[in-house]
């Protein structure tokens, strides 16, 4: 994992004592995912800077549309914004698994 994932990774364990089960690198089919919430189907994602170019735009753009054929819901936060603004991004995790 990236410094970034492994921050955010320290703050979705808290979230096991809610009855929320966080998986790290969980496979999907043949994707991986950085993070996962199977049971309300919430993949998270931490984007590095390479994820604004091209090839990976358009990687990202097919894996996307993958795993929301499969009933997914893709929450991507920048690595940046996870390293200057965790709380925030931590908040707006448990506002989308309807914890706030």
């Amino acid at each position: 994992m990236s410094p970034p994932e492994r921050l955010l990774w320290q703050k979705l364990r808290a979230l096991k004592p809610l009855g929320i089960h966080v998986r790290r690198q969980a496979p999907i089919g043949s994707y991986i995912a950085d993070f996962a919430v199977h049971a309300q189907k919430l993949v998270i994602e931490v984007d590095g800077d390479h994820h604004g170019m091209a090839p990976q735009l358009k990687h990202d753009t097919a894996r996307d549309r993958w795993l929301e054929s499969q009933g997914y819901h893709i929450a991507r936060y920048s690595a940046r914004d996870v390293r200057s603004n965790i709380d925030s991004v931590v908040e707006d995790i448990g506002h989308k698994l309807g914890l706030s």
